[in-house]
């Protein structure tokens, strides 16, 4: 595989110093063995069970750590442990002779990212017997040997912050997005839903579902998922510190379902597989994301491969590939961008990246249903772009979304109305001194749904006739919108307004505006091919339209073009999450 150098990449930060630090007379100069004692340290440790007493885990089964790893890496717990060696690896791998694929084994078989998968496993996938497969792990024993005498690995890894989270809820969508990354994803996923359940009611869990909602277990092994509930903890604990992300093995990964693709012409060259992967997202050809996603992948699985720009550049096409459609993966996606930049990239914390990672990650957590730690997100964001402003000159469409995102979200959960109209002021200054389009679109839209999420009544989606002032600053919001969703041209920006439509309509109790943008929906999507996820949430609104009376008992569903990457529900929400999508319940 071509390294960074070769391809004239800007150098990404390194975590260690190769230089003569083992000259240094308290350096611990390490040996294979040394690293393999660790390794089964480690191993030792995710092995164990959390006690669970209820709806508490009550201890860890002591796991000593040995002297060496106390020399080694201080005071640190393991799995800030196994997220240190994960990335001191990938990111050293060229200097220490070891390949992507390798990499990858020993972090598997080592359990870095918190599932360790056995060697036989492992074996039987790469086509190996067990004892090459031995050979290779203990040869990147040696080469951590010579990174880790390098590095002063203690303070590294007791210097390094735990991750901030947004909410103890992005920790399990994040662990529920790697449960599809399991080779074994059916009891992974049993796993963490039997630790959910078994911690209900206690602080960070998850809100409960609808009964009509619930996810179900799929492996039907009841004992499994009883012990492999408590080494769940020991998973939710890695992902906490970000280890490296997971390399997608194939693209069914990425849809949850087999994978089927016209004839793709595929290059070797990893800038080309993006320029590919980015043309095919611009020209809305979702058919073959997941192949394309699964390609890049592959060529460029770390910064090693292929420099911190070009894998930069592959998370964000990644992102953006899956989270039109609100494929969980995005939230993936977006933590790898946001942590690589921080880590790698010599711009540091003023890397455009830093800031798209957190807007990605509130958004996924938006679109997943929760709310709250969507709000918390979008703040942390534009708190970040405020103070460290990037070096790109045109952020101002960025935050001035972010802010509306904030009010969005508040009005949807009929929650803070004064920080939304905060919000919105925010955007009204910027708008007031930038003539983009964008900008003004955004906050439209924005004024238009704080508007109808803290004006209509949730029990029947009605907006109250005995207020003729907000009927009328609605009106005005919902013209202007419009208007403007027009002028810009472009069809996911006339598809939400379709959507918004219909959202106004059904309050306003309007059939016919209601069936003059579900034409419009559908000759966009005959035109432009349309995105699952709006036809999705549009079908929503659409039922429940006609469960609220005579006027619109007989509503036909709209169609959309098929994408993948949103076929199977394990992949995306359960249910849309869109602004007042049916009642509330009374």
């Amino acid at each position: 595989m071509t390294d960074s150098k070769a391809l004239g990449e800007r150098p990404y930060k390194s975590l260690v110093s190769l230089e003569a630090r083992v000259t240094d007379p308290e350096v611990i100069a390490l040996v294979a063995a040394d690293v393999r004692a660790i390794r089964e340290w480690l191993l030792l440790d995710l092995r164990c069970v959390r006690a669970l007493n209820g709806a508490e885990v009550i201890g860890l089964t002591e796991v000593p750590k040995p002297e060496l790893a106390r020399k080694v890496f201080g005071s640190a717990e393991p799995p800030a442990v196994r997220a240190h060696l994960a990335h001191l690896l990938v990111s050293e791998r060229a200097v220490a002779g070891v390949t992507a694929l390798d990499a990858a084994l020993w972090i598997d078989a080592a359990g870095l990212r918190g599932e360790r998968t056995d060697v036989r496993s492992l074996a039987r996938e790469m086509g190996l017997s067990t004892r090459q497969v031995h050979r290779r792990i203990l040869a990147v024993d040696a080469s951590m040997a010579q990174l880790l005498t390098s590095t002063d690995a203690a303070s590294v890894v007791e210097g390094t912050l735990a991750p901030d989270r947004l909410d103890a809820q992005e920790l399990w969508e994040a662990v529920r997005a790697e449960c599809l990354m399991s080779r074994d994803p059916d009891r992974a996923a049993d796993a963490l839903l039997a630790l959910s359940r078994n911690r209900s009611g206690s602080r960070g869990t998850p809100p409960s579902r609808r009964d009509d909602d619930a996810p179900v277990y799929r492996a039907g092994n009841k004992d499994a998922r009883y012990r492999d509930a408590g080494r769940a903890v020991n998973w939710l604990a890695t992902t906490a510190h970000r280890p490296p992300l997971t390399p997608l093995r194939d693209p069914a990964e990425l849809t949850g379902s087999l994978v089927t693709a016209e004839a793709v012409e595929l290059t070797d060259d990893p800038h080309e597989s993006l320029d590919q992967l980015e043309r095919s997202i611009n020209s809305n050809q979702r058919e073959v994301l997941p192949l394309l996603l699964h390609h890049a992948g592959r060529l460029i699985p770390d910064v090693a491969a292929a420099g911190v720009d070009t894998r930069l550049r592959y998370l964000g096409l990644a992102y953006f590939a899956t989270f039109e459609p609100q494929n969980v993966h995005a939230l993936r996606f977006a933590r790898a961008r946001q942590d690589e930049a921080l880590r790698y990239s010599p711009r540091g914390v003023q890397d455009w990246s830093v800031f798209k990672g957190m807007a990605g990650r509130a958004f996924m957590l938006g679109a997943l249903g929760h709310h709250g730690a969507a709000v918390q997100g979008y703040l942390a964001a534009t708190r970040h772009l405020e103070r460290h402003r990037p070096y790109e000159a045109t952020y101002l469409p960025d935050l001035s979304d972010a802010y509306g995102r904030i009010a969005h979200h508040e009005a949807l959960r009929r929650g803070n109305r004064e920080r939304a109209h905060r919000a919105v002021t925010r955007m009204e200054r910027i708008a007031a001194t930038q003539e983009d389009p964008e900008i003004h679109y955004t906050l439209a839209r924005t004024q238009l749904e704080v508007e109808l999420g803290f004006s209509v009544r949730r029990s029947d989606l009605t907006l109250d006739p005995s207020r003729p002032e907000v009927l009328r600053r609605v009106d005005r919001a919902f013209e202007r919108f419009i208007d403007l969703s027009l002028r810009i041209g472009k069809a996911n920006r006339e598809l939400v307004a379709c959507d918004l439509a219909v959202l106004y309509a059904t309050a306003s109790r309007d059939r016919g505006m209601l069936d003059d943008a579900v034409r419009r929906f559908q000759q966009i999507v005959a035109q432009h091919g349309g995105y699952a996820n709006q036809a999705r949430q549009m079908n929503v609104r659409l039922r429940t339209a006609t469960t609220l009376g005579r006027t619109f008992s007989t509503v036909p569903e709209v169609t959309s073009r098929f994408d993948p990457l949103s076929a199977a529900t394990d992949v995306v929400p359960r249910r849309p999450s869109g602004l007042l999508i049916e009642p509330a319940v009374v």
